[in-house]
């Protein structure tokens, strides 16, 4: 699985997947605070929100969401010129099954992909994470 993990990050290109960003003067927590309830957050946010840590300040929001919610992000974060520190990816129809926050094999290959000085601290906190959720799953097996 761990080779599969690794062949799909290096495929995977989350420029292509922006359909919206913008500058909003406001801190990555106020920002994620304002976000539509229907979106999944992405990268960073997504980390924090499920490991309730953050291995790293990080400065940019990443979000997905569907053309159905893209109008109303863009009313509550008009486009600015700048630094983007919200970014908006074009979420597929499978995303949303697994609720607010992405799984950690997307969250995985989109940190991968991310050029930002703090991904590789994020991606690494991550690998750790995996790692041990894998042990307990081969513990809880090896016992049956």
């Amino acid at each position: 699985m761990e080779k599969f993990l690794f062949l799909w990050a290096t495929q995977r290109n989350v420029q292509k997947d922006i359909v919206y960003q913008t500058n909003f003067p406001a801190n990555t927590q106020e920002i994620e605070g304002m976000m539509p309830e229907e979106i999944i957050f992405a990268c960073y946010g997504a980390y924090v929100k499920k490991y309730e840590e953050a291995p790293a300040d990080y400065d940019k929001v990443y979000v997905y969401a569907d053309e159905t919610n893209l109008e109303e992000i863009k009313k509550r974060f008009p486009k600015n010129k700048g630094y983007s520190n919200l970014i908006v990816l074009k979420s597929d129809s499978y995303l949303k099954n697994f609720g607010p926050i992405t799984p950690n094999v997307q969250l995985f290959a989109d940190l991968w992909n991310l050029e930002d000085w703090y991904a590789k601290e994020f991606l690494t906190a991550l690998k750790q994470k995996m790692s041990k959720i894998r042990k307990s799953l081969f513990k809880f097996f090896d016992k049956k």
